[in-house]
C-alpha cells in the first residue's frame, strides 16, 4: 500500500458514551500504537494497560476490557511510534517479493513521519538564522520571564513581576518590612475573627436545633449525570422547612459534585466514591442543591429533614 496521508496520531475528546477510536495511519503491529489520557487541568498521563488495538478493522478500544466511558472535557490521543529499526534482510539472488520491498519502504516513510510530527513541537529558529547562533539562553534573564500566550501555542518573553517586587521590596527596606509586619498582624486578626465566627455559627446550630432531626425524614435515591447539574432532594419535591440533607455517593469509582446551579465536573464540592457529604439548611430559606457526575451516571442516596 502506499502512505498518502502525513497523519501520525489522532485526538479525540470524551463523550461519556464513546469507547472505540479509530485510526486511519498505517500500523505494522499492535504495539505501534501509544494511548494518551488529557484531563481537564491539562495533565497527561501514558497508558500501558486499558486498551485493545484492533489493527485490523483500524480502531483502539478504551476502556477495555470493561470500564466507565472516557468523560466530557478529557481527551484521548492515539500517537504512531514505530521503532526505527531496519529489519528487512534481502538475500543475494535470493527471491524477490515487492511486499517486502514496499513495506520497507511504507515503514522508512512512517518514521520519518512521527519524527516530523516531534519536531513540529518543539521551539525553533528563524530560516534565516545563522549556522553559528547559539540557542543557550542566558541565565538569569533580568527582569524577565518566559510565558505563553494568549493562543497557548506560542511562547514569548515578558517582565516577570516577582523580580520587580523583590527589587522594590529591596529599595523600600525598612518601610517596607514595617508595613508587612502590619499587614500580618491584620491578618491574624482577621483568621482570629473567622475562627471566632465558625464558632458562633455551631453553636447557634446547636442551639436552634438545626442539626437535629425533628420531623421524619425523607429518604430516596437520585441519579446524577454528566451532561448537566441536576437539583437533588430525596422526594418528589424538596422537603419544605428542611434543616438537613445528607447525600451520599455509591459509586465506587466516579466522584460527584454538589453545589449551586452552575458547577460543573471541575467546579464545586467534591463526594468522593462512597463518600458522604452533610449540609444544614435555615429551615426558613429554601436554598436549591445541585449535582454532577464526574464520569457515567450515578445513583446517589439523600436524606432530608
Amino acid at each position: 500500500m502506499t502512505i498518502a496521508s502525513s497523519i501520525n496520531k489522532h485526538i479525540y475528546q470524551g463523550n461519556g458514551a464513546t469507547t472505540q477510536w479509530p485510526f486511519t495511519f498505517k500500523i505494522f503491529d499492535e504495539s505501534n500504537i501509544q494511548i494518551y489520557l488529557t484531563d481537564p487541568s491539562g495533565a497527561e498521563t501514558k497508558l500501558d494497560t486499558g486498551y485493545r488495538v484492533d489493527k485490523q478493522n483500524g480502531y483502539v478500544k478504551y476502556p477495555y476490557p470493561s470500564g466507565t466511558p472516557l468523560p466530557s472535557g478529557w481527551k484521548i490521543t492515539l500517537f504512531r511510534v514505530v521503532p526505527i529499526v531496519q529489519e528487512t534482510d534481502l538475500v543475494n539472488q535470493g527471491p524477490f517479493f515487492a511486499e517486502v520491498i514496499e513495506d520497507a519502504i511504507d515503514k522508512l516513510t512512517v518514521i520519518d513521519q512521527q519524527q516530523e510530527e516531534k519536531l513540529e513541537r518543539t521551539m525553533r529558529l528563524p530560516v534565516s538564522a545563522p549556522m553559528d547562533v547559539s540557542v543557550e539562553l542566558p541565565t538569569p534573564m533580568p527582569l524577565k520571564t518566559f510565558r505563553w500566550d494568549a493562543t497557548g501555542k506560542k511562547l514569548e518573553l515578558t517582565d516577570d513581576p516577582q523580580v520587580f517586587a523583590n527589587s522594590a521590596a529591596a529599595s523600600a527596606g525598612q518601610a517596607v518590612a514595617a508595613a508587612s509586619a502590619a499587614q500580618n498582624a491584620a491578618n491574624a486578626a482577621a483568621a482570629s475573627a473567622s475562627v471566632a465566627q465558625n464558632a458562633a455559627s455551631i453553636a447557634l446550630a446547636h442551639a436552634s436545633g438545626v442539626d437535629t432531626v425533628t420531623v421524619n425524614p425523607v429518604v430516596g435515591i437520585k441519579t446524577v449525570t454528566a451532561l448537566a447539574a441536576s437539583q437533588i432532594f430525596a422526594g418528589a419535591s424538596v422537603l419544605s422547612n428542611r434543616k438537613k440533607m445528607v447525600v451520599r455517593n455509591t459509586d465506587q469509582a466516579i466522584r460527584i459534585r454538589i453545589g449551586p446551579s452552575s458547577i460543573s465536573q471541575i467546579s464545586g464540592m467534591t463526594v468522593e466514591p462512597g463518600g458522604v457529604a452533610e449540609i444544614l439548611f435555615d429551615g426558613a430559606i429554601s436554598i436549591p442543591i445541585y449535582a454532577i457526575s464526574e464520569g457515567a451516571s450515578v445513583a446517589v442516596e439523600v436524606w432530608e429533614s
